[in-house]
């Protein structure tokens, strides 16, 4: 019987968010995890429930509630932190339109 497939997942630190705690880093979690997170996430709150369960403050993930609570002096910090979780989580690159955005008309101007 063959080992199973191990993966590295990715890690950085957040800046933007360094006062959180003493080592504050975005962590690439498993698709399992990832689609725990989304299926769980209240309408419109997608991003912000992975992104919950993809910070980790000291070691911990802060968790949905957390980023919500967040004081709203961080709000271009968690901006920054949510762009660059959907990018490593594979959701989003470069200039995509965020999945969990609402579906915006399509339609060329003036062909509404």
């Amino acid at each position: 019987m063959s080992e199973p497939t191990t993966f590295e997942l990715h890690r950085e630190r957040v800046p933007a968010l360094a006062d959180l705690g003493t080592v504050v880093e975005l962590r690439e979690i498993p698709y399992g995890r990832v689609k725990r997170a989304m299926s769980a996430a209240p309408e419109g709150m997608v991003g912000e429930a992975l992104l919950g369960a993809s910070l980790f403050v000291d070691d911990a993930p802060i968790g949905f509630d957390a980023v919500l609570d967040l004081p709203g002096r961080y709000s271009s910090g968690i901006a920054e932190a949510l762009a660059r979780c959907l990018e490593i989580h594979g959701l989003r690159r470069g200039n995509d339109r965020d999945p969990a955005a609402p579906a915006q008309d399509e339609s060329p101007p003036g062909e509404a």
